[in-house]
């Protein structure tokens, strides 16, 4: 398992309205050279336009794991704290956070592989090469259901077993 974008150096910001404070990445990266590619800018945007994500008693970890790019808005520039996480959508989260190397190919046997969404494949896939999270019942993976907690505390237990 390697950090995915994380050459060894990076941008970071001691962030006080986290509880407690804590230091945070910035989604940019320095190269050997020194220069850094700038992310940043989408990041503070992104947490800009995040205003129903503010005063969130989850504010610090979600922009947190923005930071790392584990969590993003959706297209509409929204993130929606209060709507409930479908497989997919935990899959990346869950995926980046490890720092996981994006799959190759979800398995075939799951029958609605097509269905899962672009943004989401190469880290289900990830995901189901590591055995950490894998299909439903009838060989799917549903990727738009909303994932249950039984099947979130299963998933990271899994995932505290991958080295």
């Amino acid at each position: 398992m390697r950090r995915e974008g994380r050459p060894g150096r990076a941008i970071w910001y001691w962030d006080l309205r986290a509880v407690p404070p804590c230091w945070v990445a910035l989604p940019t990266v320095v190269d050997a050279a020194g220069q850094w590619a700038e992310a940043a800018g989408q990041w503070a945007e992104a947490a800009g336009q995040w205003a129903e994500a503010a005063g969130q008693w989850a504010e610090a970890a979600i922009l947190r794991l923005a930071s790392v790019g584990a969590v993003s808005g959706f297209e509409d520039g929204t993130f929606r704290p209060d709507l409930a996480v479908t497989r997919a959508q935990f899959a990346k989260f869950l995926a980046v956070a490890l720092g996981l190397e994006p799959g190759t190919a979800i398995p075939a046997v799951f029958a609605d592989a097509a269905a899962v969404p672009g943004w989401a494949h190469a880290r289900v896939a990830a995901m189901a090469e590591h055995g950490i999270m894998g299909g439903m019942p009838g060989g799917v993976f549903d990727p738009s259901a909303t994932l249950a907690r039984a099947q979130a505390v299963t998933v990271l237990s899994r995932a505290m077993n991958v080295k």
